[in-house]
């Protein structure tokens, strides 16, 4: 090539590609994907369920968990102010160390 020589476009393959969001979780899905990152105990997972369910920050629509604004609302002001909650390593860091603290592994006063 030189500088200046004209070219010919031989082909140019255009692909549209639709983005689409992840589908929401069901109950049933929101518990194995906790019980997938270390969250949660099966002991706990109903009751976290019931809670966000309960507290209107979630409603079941086509047997799926839809965030409601309230629950929006909630989800803006803790990821800004305490992003580690939304953080699923640090997470399940944290249940681990207090699950060490139970075994009398650690002391609560030195993971506080």
């Amino acid at each position: 090539l030189r500088q200046g020589q004209p070219l010919t476009l031989v082909n140019l393959p255009i692909d549209e590609k639709l983005t689409r969001a992840p589908s929401r979780y069901s109950e049933a899905s929101l518990v194995q994907a906790l019980e997938r990152h270390g969250i949660g105990r099966p002991s706990t997972f109903a009751s976290m369920v019931k809670v966000i369910r309960d507290k209107e920050y979630v409603k079941i629509k086509d047997k799926r968990l839809t965030p409601t604004a309230t629950g929006a609302k909630l989800c803006d002001f803790v990821m800004a102010r305490f992003p580690d909650v939304f953080n699923l390593d640090y997470t399940a860091q944290l249940e681990a160390t207090l699950d060490r603290v139970a075994a009398g592994e650690l002391r609560q006063i030195e993971v506080l």
